[in-house]
């Protein structure tokens, strides 16, 4: 039996008459794909967030994170994407309005969001779960995540440094990495294999010494995070097959 159009569009999408919960957001069509146990976290995260450890200074950054994505970031996308240039000027040009949201960010305090509290002194303080409540308003534009200082590579990058990186390291490379005065890449494309497959990557690293050497090669117009000028990419790391002998292991 057929049926008329705004029918179907109501059976594709579950019906947005009065409050919803996370779960009766998914839409008819892929409710049948969801487990129960998915739709009940999803209740979870959404109407009851203090029992997931949500603390209220999270849920705060959480509104202001919403806030700023949607009055400050979102509008400025269109602006990002003219300001990037054509052609050559593509690979040379930085978009200004980039530092201007930066600076907006800083002065509300939303600012390395994603280091986790519980591993890193260094962050904003807050959980995994709760950047993660964050992220999820900052994929809805270009600009967010990198205006909040909370773009890749860099968190990685970040993480390692924070993690493993000796006090010359830290100063030289992550104090201004997490003051969003410099920006870093991840080196991972290879010309000959598919290396998003990390397990094709041919590239190869050997202790020797006090130092470590690398033998491939990357495409250059394809590492990640030299994007825009790179007037303000200092650091990087790279993927690549360890040789490590029995005494470094």
């Amino acid at each position: 039996m057929s049926q008329s159009k705004d029918n179907f569009s109501q059976n594709l999408l579950a019906s947005t008459s009065g409050p919803q919960s996370a779960a009766e957001k998914i839409p008819i069509l892929a409710r049948g794909a969801v487990s129960d146990r998915a739709k009940q976290t999803l209740s979870l995260v959404h109407l009851h967030t203090h029992t997931l450890s949500i603390r209220s200074n999270a849920l705060t950054a959480w509104a202001q994170v919403e806030k700023f994505v949607e009055e400050e970031c979102v509008p400025a996308d269109v602006l990002y994407h003219s300001q990037l240039g054509e052609g050559e000027k593509r690979w040379s040009t930085y978009p200004p309005v980039i530092d201007e949201l930066k600076a907006k960010a800083k002065k509300l305090g939303l600012w390395n969001l994603f280091l986790p509290r519980n591993h890193f002194k260094e962050g904003a303080g807050f959980s995994n779960l709760e950047y993660g409540l964050m992220a999820e308003y900052m994929g809805k534009c270009r600009v967010a995540s990198e205006a909040m200082n909370c773009a890749a590579p860099d968190t990685g990058n970040m993480e390692v440094l924070a993690k493993y990186g000796n006090d010359a390291q830290k100063k030289q490379w992550l104090v201004p990495l997490l003051n969003g005065e410099i920006r870093s890449a991840f080196l991972m494309t290879e010309p000959d294999v598919a290396s998003s497959d990390a397990t094709n990557i041919t590239l190869t690293m050997k202790r020797d010494g006090n130092d470590y050497v690398l033998n491939g090669s990357v495409r250059e117009r394809f590492l990640h995070g030299i994007h825009v000028t790179d007037k303000c990419c200092r650091n990087g790391g790279v993927a690549a097959q360890a040789t490590l002998d029995a005494k470094s292991t």
